[in-house]
């Protein structure tokens, strides 16, 4: 079925969008008569994985725009389209700029390290990659099966991970598969599979070597990305692995039976060493949900739904510091240009304003300093989201009030991150929201900001 038709400017060219997932531009001859009526069609196939609504002419003739079912507007060269011969070669065509959006909840965020990406998230398995500095759409990311393009996963992301030179993205899905991108081009590298249930979390080695990733299955596999050698599977937990991360040295993995595994990469491939942990971390009382390491390498912090966040001496493996009184569990992130600032859903917070190291002998929290409110953020990230999740806050005052239709059912929205005087916040409709605070935004509030 046709669903619409469009001249070009000049009208020697007419180009049809169809249910059937094709554009066919349509070559007219300079002078319609008896004797040169017959037409030269043209098939464009990639772009679009569901039915087209519309294609419409540029007023220039230059470019070809299409929409379709699947959420996405796509702009052609026309010049390019209209002398592709209508073969099988069809499937390569470039597309000269695809825009694609969320069109379901946001559900995650993530900068990369240089800051010049954000990437985002939605329940229905879309990635997006906007840039980091003026919140510009960059591309969505597309694989190709069978000749159609794709969304990245088939069922929810759950994990997003940069690599440490900002070149590739990790995207890990409850469709049982991890993915690497290229993040210049889109490009999909590579696809890790072997996991038999959902994967919980991904994250790349500083190096850029390896890649982990912790399922639903209750195991942890860790891939060498560069060398042509069998993924290992390490099965030491026992209950679903929801984190997992990397320092130069080691693998740490945590999950719901409450454990931290620390698992030492120089013995990954070791037949006798490989499936036993160099240490079993087990202080917490609740499931552990995400684990960072700062960026020397001589912390690892863990948070977990016991309400605290720990900070782990790599050197003894002895819990050092303890943070208490949250009420519900962080995403965490520490970048190397402020190794003792934690980086967080609800802002920024100075390690050393919320720690308290233990009396010797015993483990000794600190009186739970977020039971009430949160810290004071750093002077570099002061901005920041009200713990009822309807405010951005800066230095913790109500800044920026968000509707509920940026809300989810739990009343906040979902997914944000904030970085330094970035702001971005993922809306339950698919919304992505991207603030960027100006340097001389401080000395105005001051005055004017109230509690």
């Amino acid at each position: 079925m046709v669903n619409d038709v469009s001249f070009s400017p000049d009208g020697n060219c007419v180009a049809s969008a169809s249910y059937d997932k094709t554009i066919m531009v349509w070559t007219l001859p300079s002078r319609w008569d008896n004797t040169s009526n017959q037409q030269v069609g043209v098939a464009v196939w990639p772009g679009h994985f569901r039915g087209l609504q519309s294609v419409k002419f540029s007023p220039s003739g230059d470019q070809l725009v299409s929409s379709s079912n699947d959420y996405t507007v796509c702009i052609w060269d026309s010049d390019v389209i209209t002398t592709i011969p209508m073969t099988k070669e069809t499937e390569t065509s470039e597309v000269f700029f695809q825009l694609q959006y969320h069109v379901n909840a946001v559900s995650l965020f993530v900068f990369s390290p240089d800051n010049g990406i954000l990437a985002s998230a939605s329940r229905d398995g879309v990635i997006c990659l906007w840039d980091g500095n003026n919140g510009a759409f960059k591309r969505s990311l597309l694989r190709i099966e069978d000749g159609e393009r794709l969304p990245p996963h088939q069922g929810k992301i759950i994990s997003l991970a940069f690599s440490s030179d900002s070149a590739t993205l990790v995207s890990a899905s409850y469709d049982r598969t991890v993915r690497i991108w290229e993040t210049s081009s889109g490009k999909l590298k590579r696809t890790l599979e072997g996991h038999d249930d959902w994967v919980r979390c991904a994250a790349i080695s500083p190096n850029g070597q390896y890649v982990a990733s912790g399922s639903d299955d209750c195991t942890v596999r860790l891939c060498d990305i560069s060398a042509s050698v069998d993924d290992v599977t390490l099965d030491h937990h026992t209950d679903y692995v929801c984190s997992v991360a990397f320092s130069d040295k080691y693998l740490a993995s945590g999950g719901d039976d409450k454990l931290i595994c620390i698992w030492d990469l120089a013995t990954m491939w070791d037949n006798v060493n490989k499936n036993k942990p160099k240490r079993i971390l087990n202080l917490h009382k609740g499931f552990v949900r995400d684990l960072v390491f700062k960026p020397d390498g001589k912390h690892l912090v863990s948070s977990a739904k016991d309400g605290k966040i720990r900070l782990w001496n790599t050197q003894t493996w002895e819990c050092d510091w303890v943070i208490d009184g949250l009420q519900e569990t962080l995403r965490l992130q520490i970048l190397p240009d402020h190794p003792d600032d934690l980086v967080t859903q609800f802002g920024t917070w100075s390690l050393s304003q919320l720690c308290q190291r233990p009396k010797p002998g015993e483990l000794t929290s600190f009186p739970a300093p977020l039971a009430e409110k949160f810290p004071p953020p750093p002077s570099w990230s002061p901005f920041g989201l009200s713990r009822d999740g309807c405010w951005i806050t800066w230095k913790n005052k109500n800044l920026i009030f968000l509707p509920q239709q940026y809300h989810d059912d739990d009343g906040a929205p979902t997914a944000r991150i904030f970085l330094g005087r970035k702001v971005a916040i993922g809306c339950y409709k698919g919304q992505v929201l991207m603030f960027g605070m100006k340097e001389n935004i401080d000395t105005a509030l001051e005055c004017s900001v109230q509690v």
